[in-house]
């Protein structure tokens, strides 16, 4: 997928460079930057075809008057959402002071354009009209703590409508699988299960839009009439 139409939507580069202070480095290796505090990877960005970019393309798309983000980052998703003239204020919060004193150094006219708030996203309490969260989690059951830390957000701040990074890697997984489930089913459930009422309701075609860009194109709709879906085997 060509960077080009990233451009064409709005989006610009904020500033990037080589950094270390306070456990907080910036670095780049065979094209890619990378992000880590006290050693442990944050977040990187793939120079080449800017996928970490691409898979804000839901956010972009979704992100309508005042806007709070988690996690700050490379400010990528931040800066681009300024470009957005129905995007009316965006509030992020960020734990990591020292990401937000890298900003305030480097991308100061940036910074002045939001408003930054020092907290834990588990901590804040708030209200927004589009809650885009993004902030690091790991551990064993990787995907389903996204979704669990995103029900617990939701439940602190109030929101119209909720959007979180990696949705569209989980809707994919079980889609991917051959389970015989349309992605809008699979999102109507996760909907459900982890009480992410304010899930936007969204088309199967618009969910098959946001995967086709999170994955740059290597996405690709499921043919199930070749599943024999009574016992889960191909035909």
């Amino acid at each position: 997928m060509n960077k080009s139409i990233l451009y064409d939507l709005g989006y610009t580069d904020p500033k990037i460079v080589e950094y270390s202070c306070n456990g907080l480095t910036i670095f780049e290796k065979n094209n890619q930057l990378f992000l880590e505090q006290d050693g442990v990877q944050w977040m990187s960005l793939n120079k080449s075809d800017c996928q970490q970019v691409f898979q804000f393309y839901s956010h972009y798309v979704l992100a309508e008057g005042h806007c709070l983000c988690t996690g700050l980052g490379f400010a990528l998703r931040e800066n681009w959402l300024l470009s957005k003239k129905e995007v009316t204020k965006i509030t992020v919060v960020e734990v990591n002071k020292n990401i937000i004193d890298y900003h305030n150094k480097f991308n100061p006219e940036i910074i002045e354009k939001l408003e930054v708030i020092h907290c834990d996203a588990y901590n804040y309490r708030g209200s927004c009209d589009t809650l885009l969260i993004d902030n690091f989690e790991g551990g064993v059951n990787y995907f389903n703590n996204f979704l669990l830390s995103s029900q617990s957000i939701c439940r602190n701040i109030k929101h119209n409508k909720v959007w979180f990074w990696q949705l569209e890697l989980i809707l994919s997984l079980h889609y991917r699988d051959y389970i015989g489930l349309s992605l809008s089913e699979i999102y109507h459930r996760t909907k459900i299960y982890f009480e992410l009422h304010n899930l936007p309701e969204l088309s199967e075609e618009q969910l098959f839009e946001f995967c086709y860009f999170f994955f740059l194109g290597d996405f690709n709709k499921c043919n199930f009439d070749k599943l024999n879906l009574n016992n889960g085997v191909k035909v």
